[in-house]
């Protein structure tokens, strides 16, 4: 009889649970009706070129990565507002068949990595151990994680940290019904991931590309059309060099037909896309190739001349012209172009690197960034060995295409408040060819020693400018994705990152005062985060070191909190050995949906365990 109580109390709890989630409408998505999906933080002229560029040799009039085995197969996002996370993920899959076909690698499958754990995690709130709800990055507020929508800054800021790139074989794109709620419709289903795959990666992004863009004007409005040959060549050779090139632009819809058959987007000849004036972007898609001589006659309207980019679309096969598409160079609307390079590691499962020291987990994710500023200024990361390493790289972000990167390096810090108090261990200059994030090699490794504190700094300009690489949040602001709204949290603890403005000492940003700015018409508090510097390292002993790090922020004058990853690619095959089991993650993600469902069957359990209490008295 007991036995029988409790699985009538069981299922009385999730038959109540689910009726009223859905009375209540809290299994749809949220459409956002008061506000435009928020665009990405900085406009796409930053990353335009400000000069000509050379090219050696003349490029082909027709390219194609697909004849050339250099691109996998076509997806299908569907039932997500997901295309940024495949459009992404295509064009890395793209990089690695390039590096492995100049390498001369032979391989029997083609790589295929997940969608969903890039989706979920970039809108999950991390710090150095993985998740953490309290930490800071981009969470979302009302919707799913699926439907938001991202950006190539979104996908750029969650695989920097070494979260990703997984496989499509340990968390594949497809939901599972909940018990208490069978159904066979996709979004009624969980589609979370375990939190302990966060660090999950078969290959860790190195450099993310944000190409100059074809479409320029000359007014606020975008209306005054000017097209930019020299971007064309820009994003021609990155295509030859480093596989696909993810873009963004104004399609006539965001997500895949809902009809099987459906032949929108098609109807034209090749699937031909032309926007004659400038629409906010809000598909992403990557790019293949290209044809110059792809007659203007086949757009519905004219473009001024022919050529168009051809382009992979992730709403399956069966759409376009097999799942692909043209698009005229002289698209009105194309900006953020993207092309990503990622460290794969070698036949013993080693990276480049071992260890990823790190505090900005919101990065480059952030909606309301710095910009360009006229005074220049120094930004650093303190950061303490957790063994004997060798430093042999940093990372850098810069807006300004041939930006200039002045990195030094200092160990042996006398005082952790002052990054230039110790030896100076490395000073050299680098000019980056685009904006976006990069990997840069120091010219000679610095050896570490355990408990060693040493101090990263960056000085970066432009041709327009200086730039401080701050991460940037802005609290209680509610940006609206696709289908939902998300927000943009940045935190930092004394004793991590430091800026110098000209003309002045060190200032630890957790003391940078708050910005008030308007967004979107509205009011919005802006703060400081951490510098977005990472430092790479490798070990010296023969056995890994295996760092410990506090998962607590630290007070006062302790040891400041650091992200030290460490890589492996048996962490992803680890994990594609355990059961992909979503026990024990139902009721974390931070949404209004999950919370409220938690809330309700405990609601229902309480009233009928009262029930059948009153009835046995």
């Amino acid at each position: 009889m007991k036995i029988r109580k409790k699985s009538s109390l069981n299922r009385t709890a999730g038959i109540l649970a689910a009726v009223l989630i859905m009375a209540s409408g809290l299994m749809s998505p949220v459409h956002a009706d008061g506000q435009e999906s928020a665009q990405p933080g900085l406009d796409q002229s930053y990353y335009n070129l400000k000069h000509s560029e050379s090219y050696d040799e003349p490029l082909s009039a027709a390219y194609d990565l697909r004849t050339l085995g250099r691109s996998t197969s076509v997806k299908n996002q569907n039932p997500w507002s997901s295309c940024w996370a495949f459009s992404g993920i295509s064009a890395i899959e793209s990089n690695v068949l390039t590096q492995q076909k100049n390498k001369g690698v032979q391989t029997a499958a083609e790589p295929d990595y997940s969608e969903r754990h890039l989706s979920y995690f970039a809108y999950r709130l991390a710090d150095a151990v993985g998740v953490n709800n309290r930490a800071e990055g981009t969470a979302s507020v009302k919707g799913l994680f699926m439907d938001l929508g991202g950006t190539r800054e979104l996908l750029t800021g969650t695989l920097s940290t070494w979260c990703g790139v997984d496989t499509e074989a340990d968390v594949p794109y497809e939901g599972t019904p909940y018990e208490w709620h069978p159904t066979e419709n996709p979004k009624e289903m969980n589609w979370e991931v375990a939190e302990d795959k966060f660090f999950n990666a078969a290959v860790h992004l190195q450099n993310a590309d944000f190409l100059p863009g074809t479409a320029t004007f000359t007014d606020a409005e975008k209306q005054s059309f000017v097209y930019d040959k020299n971007a064309e060549k820009a994003i021609k050779e990155s295509l030859m060099k480093n596989g696909e090139v993810q873009v963004y632009f104004a399609a006539g819809q965001s997500t895949p037909p809902e009809a099987a058959d459906s032949t929108d987007g098609a109807g034209k000849k090749d699937a031909a896309e032309f926007n004659k004036t400038y629409a906010a972007p809000n598909h992403l898609v990557s790019i293949v190739g290209w044809d110059d001589g792809y007659s203007a006659g086949n757009f519905a309207e004219a473009p001024e001349g022919d050529g168009a980019w051809i382009v992979k679309n992730s709403w399956g096969s069966g759409w376009g012209n097999d799942g692909y598409f043209y698009l005229s160079y002289y698209d009105r609307s194309v900006q953020s172009f993207a092309s990503y390079q990622v460290d794969i590691p070698d036949g013993d499962g080693q990276f480049s690197y071992d260890h990823n020291y790190q505090y900005d987990f919101l990065g480059l994710k952030s909606y309301a960034p710095l910009g360009l500023q006229e005074q220049s200024a120094e930004a650093a990361n303190v950061f303490t060995a957790a063994g004997n390493e060798s430093l042999k790289a940093v990372s850098a972000v810069t807006i300004t295409p041939g930006s200039t990167v002045h990195t030094r390096v200092y160990q042996n810090l006398k005082d952790k408040n002052d990054p230039e108090s110790g030896t100076l261990a490395a000073d050299q200059t680098e000019t980056v060819k685009y904006g976006g994030y990069h990997t840069l090699s120091l010219e000679q490794a610095v050896p570490l020693e355990a408990g060693e504190t040493f101090a990263v700094i960056q000085e970066i300009s432009g041709s327009d400018g200086y730039y401080w690489p701050i991460e940037t949040g802005t609290g209680a602001y509610d940006f609206y994705g696709m289908e939902g709204t998300f927000r943009c949290i940045a935190q930092a603890d004394a004793g991590q990152s430091f800026i110098k403005k000209a003309g002045e000492g060190w200032q630890d940003v957790k003391a940078l005062p708050d910005e008030t700015i308007e967004l979107y018409g509205e009011t919005a508090t802006r703060n400081y985060g951490n510098a977005m510097i990472k430092a790479f390292t490798s070990d010296l002993s023969e056995e890994p070191v295996t760092p410990e790090v506090d998962p607590q922020p630290n007070e006062g004058t302790g040891e400041p909190d650091q992200n030290i990853q460490e890589s492996g690619a048996d962490t992803a095959r680890a994990s594609e050995a355990a059961k992909n089991t979503q026990t024990g993650i139902e009721g974390s993600h931070q949404t209004t949906t999950f919370i409220l469902v938690g809330v309700l069957v405990v609601v229902a359990v309480l009233i009928a365990a009262l029930y059948l209490r009153r009835r046995k008295k």
